[in-house]
């Protein structure tokens, strides 16, 4: 859940974790995250990348030089960190994140929506 700097949920998603290679414009090594659920109109090849406990969510990864992100550090409960966007020129923070791990059953594919 990413919230506004009120404190309000901004926006909500479920990703289902794989192991796919994701190409991404940022050096590291990205993964493939599947949309479960949530509003994943504006979403373009979400990844992901784990450094120790930070991790870092693209939320997209069709331009280069623009990335809409979660960035934070994992813990035994989850995640936690700040929601921002950052381009060549900066980046802005929109206000925190948070994250818990949960079991999706194989059968949920990513066209699911409750």
């Amino acid at each position: 859940m990413a919230f506004d700097n009120g404190g309000a949920i901004a926006e909500s998603f479920v990703f289902r974790v794989t192991e796919t290679p994701q190409e991404v414009c940022l050096s590291g090594s990205w993964k493939k995250l599947e949309i479960v659920s949530g509003d994943g109109a504006r979403l373009r090849d979400p990844a992901y990348a784990v450094d120790g406990r930070n991790l870092v969510v693209l939320l997209s990864t069709a331009l280069c030089d623009a990335y809409p992100m979660y960035r934070g550090e994992l813990s035994d409960k989850g995640f936690s960190g700040a929601h921002g966007f950052s381009h060549t020129f900066g980046g802005e923070e929109y206000g925190k994140v948070s994250g818990t791990p949960i079991h999706v059953p194989p059968w949920l594919h990513a066209h699911w929506h409750p």
